[in-house]
């Protein structure tokens, strides 16, 4: 008798049972939030990332052919409102000129080359949602400011944001 009294019982009481599942419930509530966060943060970055990189190829590329070109033409050129568009003519190193124009189509910004359209320069991902560009003189020579405006989203985020750049058109002076 006095080895029955000794004896442990094996298993769990139903309070014990609730109480274990409860703790895991919230443990798991606590990780599915924190996938979430995670998630939701990669995909910022992701569009941060996106538009990031359309403002640095797009910004640098239209910078280096203002800066090349030998003068801007204004008449020719739509500029202080959106959708703005700017041509320039460039003379390359053999002589000869050609012309530049960038245009904005279909929430991408797009370069014309003596009017054959070569292509865009910003990608897919993202879009243009405002191009103003606007000329102005240094005293030496002409200057364009331009204002960019580039959105993404990825699922149920959403990004803009705003570029500036000045720049001197280095034929002009």
């Amino acid at each position: 008798m006095f080895s029955k009294i000794l004896q442990k019982k094996k298993g769990f009481t139903l309070v014990e049972m609730i109480i274990y599942v409860a703790i895991a419930a919230i443990i798991l509530l606590v990780i599915f939030n924190m996938v979430l966060v995670i998630a939701r943060s990669n995909k910022e970055f992701r569009a941060s990332r996106n538009i990031q990189n359309a403002a640095i190829t797009s910004i640098e590329r239209m910078t280096r052919d203002i800066q090349d070109a030998a003068s801007v033409s204004t008449a020719q050129s739509t500029l202080g409102s959106h959708p703005g568009s700017l041509y320039m003519s460039v003379e390359n190193s053999a002589g000869s000129t050609y012309t530049i124009e960038y245009v904005l189509t279909n929430g991408r910004i797009h370069v014309l080359q003596d009017g054959t359209d070569i292509g865009p320069i910003t990608p897919s991902n993202v879009e243009v949602s405002n191009l103003v560009f606007y000329v102005g003189s240094t005293g030496l020579g002409q200057m364009v400011r331009f204002e960019v405006t580039i959105d993404t989203s990825l699922g149920t985020v959403s990004k803009s944001e705003n570029f500036y750049m000045t720049t001197v058109v280095r034929g002009s002076y």
